[in-house]
């Protein structure tokens, strides 16, 4: 778990920068001791459980979102427990998963590397077919696959690799639609970062203006240290 002084610059480093890369930010807080290079090549269920493990320890067990239902538009609010994922057997300690074959290819399992590359892509088809030529272990002239071979190719990707995209049902109790929602690891950290962070900030800013203590002074503090001269402010 890092500490609120550790969290600040996470998120100060990391607020301006591209999801890919805040999530490896988050990992290289969380593993101090893994080269950045060694995090950005982690297959990315291995990553994103890391990502849940970490959102566990720092924020507590339970991701809560919401959406809206495709056919009604009716709110629909879910919940996650983060120790399941992070339950599932674990990638820790071990290295890049073995190649997939499928349609005669063999590839890789995707990495933040691989995100990268289509970072700025906006055709899904095109992506795809970066990400496949980005993950083959026999680099090849570039290929032509129908629709449906990449989806043959996705399958496969996700059966070896399944908290890479981690999907939900989200059932309608207004329509009964029950819809699926993929569950995004990186937005759920850096939601309940920013949220902590302006939490934390908004009690710098209160005690030093009443007291005139600096940041530090105000982080050193215990929770309950802290709580009680808010209330002492606010009274």
């Amino acid at each position: 778990m890092l500490t609120e002084t550790e969290l600040l610059d996470l998120w100060e480093s990391g607020c301006d920068r591209h999801p890919i890369d805040r999530a490896l930010l988050t990992l290289a807080r969380a593993f101090p001791d893994t080269p950045y290079d060694s995090l950005a090549g982690w297959p990315l269920g291995r990553r994103n459980q890391a990502l849940t493990n970490f959102y566990s320890q720092c924020f507590g067990r339970h991701l809560r979102a919401w959406t809206a239902c495709p056919t009604c538009g009716e709110k629909l609010e879910f919940e996650m427990d983060a120790e399941l994922l992070s339950g599932e057997e674990t990638w820790e300690g071990k290295g890049a998963s073995e190649p997939v074959t499928v349609n005669g290819l063999t590839l890789r399992l995707p990495t933040s590397r691989d995100l990268a590359v289509v970072a700025g892509e906006t055709d899904p088809i095109t992506g795809a077919l970066r990400i496949i030529e980005s993950c083959l272990v026999e680099p090849s002239a570039p290929g032509e696959w129908s629709e449906e071979e990449l989806s043959e190719i996705g399958e496969t990707l996700s059966m070896a690799d399944p908290l890479a995209e981690i999907r939900v049902s989200v059932p309608c109790p207004a329509c009964g639609t029950e819809g699926k929602e993929t569950l995004d690891v990186v937005s759920f950290v850096w939601t309940e970062l920013e949220a902590r962070v302006r939490r934390l900030l908004f009690d710098v800013h209160t005690l030093a203006f009443a007291y005139g203590w600096s940041e530090a002074d105000v982080l050193s503090l215990s929770e309950n240290r802290r709580s009680m001269y808010l209330e002492l402010v606010q009274a």
